[in-house]
């Protein structure tokens, strides 16, 4: 009973801290954004002003999305523009992933993935693993889930990222608490982690999320 307390305590808050978000993207003048985009010429300005429209609408239009992410992924790809295919495909990836179509979420993460790692961009290639862990941990797939979380842990540790530590901290603990049932201890350890991170940042967000999770393994404990 307190699990299932806790999580419609969970999904409560998960919406409470994204309506905000959703609904600054539901404000966007999107047919004046196309507009401006139809308007420009095929080059890497285009390709970057598309990825952040489709970043800004990916949980609020999938149709525009979908659209507009795979045209600036077909002209970075004309262009021979990595930067413009890597960010097109991790937007593709949030576009599907948030519509829970995990396949084809993955597939463009990956291609995202590799673009990267072409530009040896080590925060873009810890981005990358940590939404290829997201999908796996979707599916179920812990060790798969937990092998590219600590992938992109290291990355972000070699790179200074508090932020990005913190958040993967906290992800690797969710996978220990899914696939482990009976480890209550391992969990608390990665959130523990995060949570003295997002202390030191002053991230409230962060901080409310790691007591979220703390309390979350309390309760599936006892």
């Amino acid at each position: 009973m307190r699990i299932k307390y806790l999580n419609l305590v969970f999904i409560i808050f998960l919406i409470s801290i994204t309506s905000n978000f959703i609904y600054s993207q539901n404000t966007i003048n999107i047919d004046s954004v196309k507009n401006v985009i139809n308007a420009l010429p095929n080059d890497t300005s285009k390709v970057n002003k598309i990825n952040d429209f489709v970043w800004s609408i990916k949980m609020s239009n999938f149709n525009d999305a979908i659209e507009y992410g795979t045209q600036s992924y077909e002209l970075a790809k004309q262009l021979n523009y990595t930067k413009g295919i890597a960010y097109a495909t991790k937007n593709l990836g949030a576009v599907y992933y948030y519509a829970s179509d995990n396949k084809n979420a993955y597939d463009y993460y990956k291609i995202s993935l590799d673009a990267f790692k072409k530009m040896n961009d080590k925060k873009g290639i810890a981005i990358a693993y940590r939404n290829l862990g997201n999908v796996s941990f979707n599916i179920a797939d812990w060790k798969q889930a937990l092998d590219y979380y600590l992938k992109s842990l290291a990355i972000r540790e070699e790179i200074g990222d508090k932020k990005g530590v913190a958040a993967v901290n906290d992800a690797i603990g969710l996978v220990y608490s899914s696939y482990k049932e009976r480890d209550f201890k391992t969990p608390a350890e990665y959130h523990r982690k995060a949570l003295k991170i997002n202390k030191e940042l002053n991230d409230q967000y962060g901080i409310a999320t790691s007591y979220l999770y703390l309390g979350r393994n309390y309760y599936t404990k006892y």
